[in-house]
């Protein structure tokens, strides 16, 4: 999402595509008092803060509202960063990705110890990095099926709202 200004009450009624004075008047605002919100000249009332949620049809806008205006929600109300469809599937993915790939390495690792470890002949070594080696093969399984399923549900999440 291309945001033009640091302002959330003008960035959430740019996209949802209202000019300042359609706006206003679904938000029964004058002009300049919206213009002056969006410029953080005045603060915005939660009364209004609630009307653009529901004219904007942007409900995250009451969490970045609380943040802005109480020190409570600053404390304890998670930050939104807004980003486009692609961009948050990637991040999505990549938090997937990254266990995968690390409890990827640590299996052949343990595989490529357990090789060595037969050259020596310990068996009893041998067996239990053999056995270690077989649990990280059975957990990067079940981490593999896990973002699968997550990739096939966030694939179909897309398919459903951009239908």
């Amino acid at each position: 999402m291309a945001i033009e200004s640091q302002n959330i009450y003008k960035n959430a009624r740019k996209s949802a595509g209202f000019t300042q004075e359609k706006a206003s008047q679904l938000l029964n605002v004058s002009v300049d008092s919206l213009r002056d919100y969006e410029q953080s000249q005045r603060p915005v009332p939660s009364d209004v803060a609630s009307a653009m949620c529901d004219v904007y049809q942007a409900p995250y806008l009451a969490v970045q509202h609380l943040r802005l205006t109480s020190d409570l929600g600053k404390r304890v109300v998670p930050e939104i960063q807004l980003k486009d469809l692609p961009e948050a599937v990637l991040g999505v993915l990549a938090l997937c990705v990254v266990p995968f790939l690390r409890i990827g390495i640590q299996y052949l690792l343990y595989k490529l110890t357990d090789f060595f470890a037969a050259a020596i002949g310990d068996s009893e070594l041998c067996g239990l990095i053999g056995g270690l080696g077989s649990a990280f093969g059975l957990l990067l399984g079940m981490v593999g099926s896990c973002a699968l399923v997550l990739l096939i549900s966030i694939l179909a999440s897309v398919a459903a709202v951009t239908a």
